[in-house]
């Protein structure tokens, strides 16, 4: 909800994450195929669209890099919980290609699964 005549305002993937977590506990929500896709993906979302939207908003706003040059690797030098400083993805390499990868899971799974949904809807107006 937000006021009249101002932008809604922008909610992380964790917040609404967290509330559809909420409301499957209290059953005010099924589980659907959209729903299982992104408990699928769950950590994945978790862990890396959360860090990368806090590395963003760390340069953007703090106008400061985060990523450091040690021992002729790459390392991510400020990582919130879950991932840390000290975890293998702290190294830019590996952070790259996990989250890369898990993108590309998700977004595949996710579009079969819009696909799969409209194709079966026989309420829709076009």
């Amino acid at each position: 909800m937000h006021h009249t005549n101002r932008k809604p305002p922008s909610v992380p993937l964790g917040m609404y994450l967290n509330f559809l977590d909420s409301l499957l506990r209290l059953n005010y929500r099924n589980v659907n195929s959209f729903v299982q896709c992104l408990l699928n993906h769950d950590s994945f979302l978790r862990n890396y669209v959360e860090t990368v939207n806090f590395l963003r908003n760390s340069y953007i706003h703090g106008y400061k890099s985060n990523v450091g040059l040690n021992s002729r690797r790459y390392l991510i030098s400020k990582l919130e919980a879950p991932l840390t400083n000290s975890s293998p993805q702290a190294e830019a390499k590996i952070f790259t290609e996990d989250f890369t990868g898990g993108m590309i899971e998700f977004f595949t799974e996710l579009l079969e699964t819009l696909i799969a949904e409209v194709s079966a809807s026989a309420d829709l107006p076009f």
